[in-house]
């Protein structure tokens, strides 16, 4: 494992789908509380992690070429202090690792049934890659033989993996890392939807463990009780699409989060897509290649996601803090960019209509309760909410609509804007206990929004609610 560390990123600027915007800063992020198990040592209470995670690694075709010429670690030559600057560091290794620079025959350039150098593991390890997702389409394209070759290579240098074995319960296994006394595990999936029947791992056959909600539940459930962060890789989407997540996406990562994992990351589409706050949680849908030959812009676009982590007094995780380097991908060597405008292109990637809300000075990220379901739901039965983060519900037209308490868990603030975003009344730190109480606002307003108590400074109670383009350095 590595040092802890702190690193002050591009700040960014988020809207994911229709109706969340994320913002993130060092001095700003949001804050999850979720219920773990609840034995846990005392001496973990504060504890703040650091998680790395990028995205789809090529070991063959001119990536290979390349490393034969100029050394096994030299894709990672521009990034590796970044990398190293975390307890973990997660990646997709896209590529089956058999034969030598001597023995193994290189990929043709344009096939896509690839072969890597075993040397490869040895600088994935020296770069700070401790883990990697093996559930994939190409993991296998060297049949059983590039498999098991993968996996002993990778335990003989000690880079742990997930998502692939000898058999399903072997693919299945749920990969456990301890850093500074949390337990951190790693579960990865790969969809049927992009390989052949080949590459399913089953009772009696080798290969990756392949996308069922059934056996993910079940799967989560026995992780969670080892575990006190657990993550959820998925190998799933359609490829070079980066405008939204496709519905077999959005359908695994909703039911891992609901199953109890606290964090969903994917691959395989090659190229960045739109991430999403689900119930409190993070899943970011593809994190596009982080080490690849692909020559079109958009392929040669990439980030690196750092979460940082810490958990309360109850062993719960009180915040993750998600930071975002946007990286470019040249000669085969992910790095940071000094180009603004390539930054802002990249950042965008990652929403639909980048935007933020600001309250006065003051910037919170928003979730918008738009339909009748939503705003009838509003944060009932919540166990927690990120405690930089709103929920704003939006009304066709203007009224005096009243909040309740009713099975609400927290207490909150509520404000009320009218048509034009103008504060016209408010209310802090109401608890639970006032329901059956019904609170108004004194004057006609169109939007409403609640927020854990004490998430916004009294000085910004003033101000109007605005809705703005921003990028922040």
């Amino acid at each position: 494992m590595k040092k802890t560390y702190t690193i002050y990123f591009v700040s960014i600027c988020l809207v994911i789908g229709l109706g969340f915007v994320f913002f993130s800063t060092p001095a700003v992020a949001p804050h999850v509380t979720l219920e773990k198990n609840t034995d846990i040592d005392k001496k973990l209470v504060g504890k703040t992690i650091s998680l790395n995670f990028v995205g789809d690694i090529l070991a063959a075709r001119a990536v290979e070429l390349a490393m034969r010429k100029n050394g096994y670690d030299y894709p990672f030559l521009k990034i590796v202090d970044a990398l190293q600057d975390a307890h973990i560091t997660f990646a997709n290794l896209e590529t089956p690792l058999i034969g030598t620079a001597t023995s193994g025959k290189t990929t043709v350039g344009g096939t896509t049934v690839f072969r890597g150098d075993v040397a490869f593991a040895d600088a994935l390890k020296r770069a700070g890659i401790d883990i990697v997702s093996l559930a994939n389409n190409h993991m296998k394209d060297q049949g059983e033989k590039g498999l098991f070759s993968t996996l002993e290579t990778l335990d003989t240098v000690g880079v742990r993996h997930v998502g692939a074995g000898k058999d399903l319960t072997d693919a299945r296994k749920v990969q456990i890392l301890e850093v500074e006394g949390v337990r951190v595990g790693y579960l990865a999936y790969n969809d049927a939807d992009v390989v052949p029947a080949s590459y399913h791992a089953t009772d009696v056959q080798a290969g990756t463990n392949i996308m069922d909600i059934e056996r993910l539940r079940l799967d989560v459930a026995l992780a969670r009780a080892k575990t006190d962060v657990l993550i959820v890789s998925m190998h799933s989407g359609t490829e070079y699409i980066t405008d939204k997540p496709n519905s077999r996406q959005t359908a695994f990562a909703y039911a891992a989060i609901d199953a109890g994992a606290d964090i969903v990351i994917g691959h395989h589409p090659h190229v960045l897509q739109p991430m999403e706050l689900y119930k409190g949680k993070y899943i970011f849908y593809s994190l596009g290649n982080f080490i690849f030959d692909q020559p079109w812009p958009d392929t040669k676009e990439s980030a690196l996601l750092n979460m940082q982590i810490t958990l309360d007094a109850s062993g719960n995780i009180e915040t993750i803090t998600p930071r975002i380097t946007p990286l470019v991908i040249q000669n085969f060597q992910p790095q940071e960019t000094p180009d603004v405008a390539k930054q802002k292109l990249i950042i965008s990637r990652f929403t639909k209509n980048p935007q933020i809300f600001t309250i006065g000075k003051e910037k919170i990220f928003v979730e918008i309760a738009n339909t009748t379901q939503t705003r009838s739901t509003g944060l009932s039965y919540r166990k927690y909410m990120p405690k930089e983060t709103g929920l704003l519900f939006v009304f066709e037209q203007s009224g005096r609509p009243g909040i309740w308490m009713k099975d609400m868990l927290f207490p909150i603030d509520i404000y009320w804007f009218d048509k034009d975003f103008k504060l016209v009344d408010a209310r802090y730190s109401i608890s639970p206990e006032t329901y059956p109480d019904v609170f108004y606002p004194k004057a006609d307003v169109v939007y409403v929004l609640e927020t854990p108590a004490g998430v916004l400074s009294p000085m910004s109670l003033t101000e109007n609610l605005t809705a703005q383009l921003t990028y922040i350095y």
